[in-house]
Order: structure tokens, then C-alpha cells, then sequence
């Protein structure tokens, strides 16, 4: 495997804790309903 470069670390930690807030958001409302 090559070497992530910093920015490509980055997108990916972003994309992984935007796509876990949004699993734990929708969880939350369909629990609140």
C-alpha cells in the first residue's frame, strides 16, 4: 500500500465521522418517534 498523503487522511477521517454522525442522528429521531 502507498502512503496516504495528509489530505487524503483527512478526506477520509471526514467522511467516516460525517457517515457515523449521520447513522447515530437518523438512530436517534426513528428512537425519538
Amino acid at each position: 500500500m502507498s502512503p496516504l498523503s495528509p489530505s487524503d487522511v483527512f478526506l477520509t477521517v471526514a467522511i467516516m465521522s460525517v457517515t457515523f454522525l449521520t447513522e447515530v442522528g437518523l438512530f436517534i429521531l426513528i428512537g425519538m418517534f
